[in-house]
């Protein structure tokens, strides 16, 4: 067995049928395929077990929510040299890991290879590629505390370097950043290889700025606390950091407070003439 494809799933049979079969029409073969479900209450259950592929293994198990721990569950299960994650919302290319284990030959310091993708939204339309990084090189420790994103739906990593570096944290104040916590830990130790293909189909749910983004943003500043307290990142460049996302949050902020008070104070207006209006003209 080479690599263990991961996939968590929550009542999403409508999506997860389609990564499934995605997965399944890799060209290298050589695969297990582990999908966790968070006790879907829907059809999920029935449409992955309608599968009679043998290298499908089926897990019910509850993360509390909190996503690193049904991840790290997974990861428990895995049987492979390799560990790969696919969210039950996105889609393979055919050839992803046929080119990503091409990517780990001939260096043993490579620790995690990832790859570029396409948004696409919920009718199928395919959008953009995703720009994952700032400058056109592989990512590094430094690159990716200054913003570089790896797509977790791409990666594919060694096994004995989740071994090495210890598996996703499952602390609730991250629980929106385990992943680029791990991402991070690994690129302190290895080399992280980028393929700038988009081989896998990324599926951008609609919605603008606003609390979430905050509190992504938030979370990435706990991210960078936990590794300057384990240190793992120097404090020059944490205060560095921290400094450009604070002004990142106040940006979200303004642009939150500008779009809110675009409908709002219409509305407020039109209400007030409703109510005191005629009463004001006498």
């Amino acid at each position: 067995m080479t690599v263990s494809v991961i996939v968590l799933t929550c009542n999403r049979a409508h999506m997860v049928r389609e990564a499934i079969d995605s997965i399944l029409s890799q060209t290298n073969k050589d695969f297990e395929l582990i999908v966790v479900d968070n006790y879907s209450s829907d059809e999920t259950e029935q449409v992955i077990k309608a599968y009679t592929d043998e290298r499908i293994r089926y897990f019910r198990h509850r993360n509390n929510g909190l996503i690193a721990v049904n991840r790290n569950y997974g990861i428990d299960k895995a049987r492979g040299e390799y560990v790969a994650f696919c969210d039950d919302d996105d889609l393979w290319m055919p050839e992803k890991l046929e080119k990503q284990l091409l990517g780990f030959e001939g260096d043993s310091q490579i620790g995690l290879v990832c790859t570029n993708a396409i948004d696409f939204d919920r009718g199928g339309e395919h959008g953009k590629r995703i720009k994952a990084k700032l400058k056109d090189s592989d990512f590094t420790f430094e690159s990716l505390i200054w913003g570089d994103r790896i797509i977790c739906s791409s990666v594919l990593v060694r096994k004995e370097v989740i071994n090495d570096v210890g598996m996703m944290d499952e602390s609730p104040e991250i629980s929106m950043a385990p992943d680029y916590e791990l991402w991070l830990r690994v690129a302190r130790k290895y080399k992280v290889k980028y393929i700038d293909l988009p081989l896998v189909k990324y599926r951008a749910h609609s919605g603008a700025c606003g609390k979430k983004d905050i509190e992504a943003l938030e979370q990435d500043k706990m991210v960078h606390k936990r590794l300057l307290d384990k240190g793992i990142i120097a404090p020059e460049l944490y205060r560095k950091r921290i400094n450009k996302l604070d002004r990142r949050i106040a940006v979200v902020k303004l642009l939150t407070y500008i779009r809110v008070t675009k409908y709002i104070l219409p509305l407020a207006r039109l209400l007030y003439n409703q109510r005191w209006g005629k009463w004001m003209c006498g």
